[in-house]
């Protein structure tokens, strides 16, 4: 008994000789088989990065407009009076801009 092991994608040309004897066109298969494993392969890492690049494109269009949104409510909680409440929103956004969260003048 005998165990023969390889490393690649394609079998030595001792084994794809053997192939072509035992099953006709046996070796013309493995080909075929190899061609279509990669070819998978190359559209997954392409499907892979075309979600990755899309997930970024997606997260810097989202990043300014949140930013935006907290600075608009910030200006609105403060003009209403709500200093404090401004103050906390303009804490927690994505990227606070210093002395934009607290513009208005406070009771205290």
């Amino acid at each position: 008994i005998a165990r023969i092991t390889h490393r690649g994608s394609l079998p030595p040309p001792v084994e794809s000789q053997a192939y072509g004897e035992i099953v006709t066109d046996g070796a013309e298969c493995v080909f075929q088989m190899v061609e279509a494993n990669r070819e998978l392969e190359h559209e997954v890492i392409r499907r892979v990065v075309e979600a990755n690049t899309s997930a970024t494109r997606r997260g810097q269009h989202y990043a300014p407009v949140s930013v935006l949104a907290a600075l608009v409510l910030c200006l609105m909680l403060g003009h209403q009076g709500h200093a404090d409440a401004a103050g906390a929103v303009g804490a927690f956004a994505p990227v606070p801009a210093p002395g934009l969260t607290t513009p208005f003048p406070t009771d205290s």
